[in-house]
């Protein structure tokens, strides 16, 4: 979904992103739902978003601009554009993750989120910066596949086999009436 933003001299697209990591983070982080059910119930959301918003592309008739084109399927001395962007963003993760106080966190909480809490981490700031983070990064990747098909589409993803949508509605209905009915029994 956040493939189809094209417009580059717009930061529609990273904010969109943004704010999706940011409620992904607070339904997992706060309100304690399952990573796998808010994915899948955040994917449903933002999909039918994307249509919508791509119903209105449609009509005006926007592409995807050249400078996005050359990011996704240009080359630099014979290494892909995209190369060039994905290797300093590994290395930053690298780095973030193996040399700061949030990576020590991060391995912390995924490693026994008991005993971190136990310890005094607030997990749920923990996990709303990493949905916040891993979010925006796939924004970046969606603008980066955008340019190298050189379309902005809802249906992208389709193209890569990704129909979770068969599945999702129940499985999201499912999880969540079920969280439902034991709480309610609590």
């Amino acid at each position: 979904a956040i493939t189809s933003c094209t417009n580059t001299s717009n930061p529609g697209v990273m904010i969109a992103a943004g704010l999706t990591g940011l409620f992904s983070g607070i339904g997992v982080g706060v309100f304690r739902v399952h990573p796998l059910i808010m994915t899948l119930a955040m994917s449903l959301v933002v999909q039918g978003l994307a249509n919508a918003w791509q119903v209105q592309r449609v009509q005006t008739g926007a592409g995807v601009p050249p400078e996005l084109r050359w990011l996704g399927a240009g080359n630099f001395l014979g290494i892909p554009n995209s190369l060039l962007v994905f290797v300093p963003v590994a290395l930053l993760i690298l780095l973030i993750l193996h040399r700061t106080g949030y990576g020590r966190l991060l391995f912390a909480i995924g490693d026994n989120p008991i005993a971190s809490r136990l310890s005094g981490v607030r997990s749920w700031q923990v996990l709303i910066v990493l949905y916040v983070f891993s979010a925006l990064l796939a924004g970046v990747a969606g603008l980066l596949y955008a340019g190298l098909v050189v379309t902005g589409a809802a249906t992208l993803c389709r193209r890569l086999g990704c129909r979770r949508g068969a599945w999702a509605v129940p499985v999201v209905l499912f999880a969540t009436s079920h969280r439902t009915a034991i709480m309610a029994s609590s």
